[in-house]
């Protein structure tokens, strides 16, 4: 009898740890599910298909003025454009989705691991098409290239080093999706 029970046991912790196991893999593997929750002004639509959502990541640090605002200049952005009727591209409407992560990178005491994974799940989990952030240099110097392997085109709107502009000169094929702001005086 006890062979029995050591047997059922074994069976069940193994059934307990796979299901377990595949649960996690599920959630973290399995590609996020965009739909109108992440369109700014029509989240209350039903009819709004995740190929209809033009897929914007917004990376920097959500809990920091700077990553604030480009997290909400960015919702505003869309808010204004999604309301107006979206954009058409060949006969065909899109509307502007959008998705932040935390990278931390306004934190004194810089941990460069935090700003990649928050790009890597950008780039993996939500499947961004577009993405924007970029406030230390640090930290997009740890997770540009993540997103140039991937071809996603990224404007960068905080880091002012020239070094990031000259590399898209120095290695145009490499750095072609990578774009930066300059504000032009007369």
């Amino acid at each position: 009898m006890e062979q029995l029970t050591k047997r059922i046991l074994a069976i069940v912790l193994i059934a307990v740890i796979g299901v377990g196991v595949g649960i996690t893999v599920w959630l973290f593997v399995a590609p996020y599910n965009w739909g109108a929750k992440d369109v700014p002004g029509l989240e209350n639509r039903t009819d709004i298909t995740a190929d209809q959502i033009i897929k914007i990541g917004v990376i920097g640090d959500l809990e920091r003025i700077q990553g604030e605002g480009q997290v909400n200049g960015a919702y505003l952005a869309a808010l204004e454009i999604n309301r107006a009727g979206g954009i058409t591209v060949e006969g065909k409407r899109y509307y502007l989705g959008i998705t932040s992560e935390n990278s931390d990178e306004a934190n004194p005491i810089l941990n460069t691991a935090t700003a990649t994974a928050a790009a890597q799940r950008l780039i993996n989990y939500k499947q961004v098409q577009i993405a924007t952030g970029g406030f230390r240099t640090e930290a997009l110097s740890s997770y540009r290239d993540f997103f140039m392997e991937e071809e996603i085109i990224f404007i960068n709107t905080g880091a002012a080093p020239s070094d990031f502009c000259q590399s898209v000169l120095d290695l145009y094929d490499t750095y072609k999706y990578f774009f930066q702001n300059k504000i032009y005086r007369d």
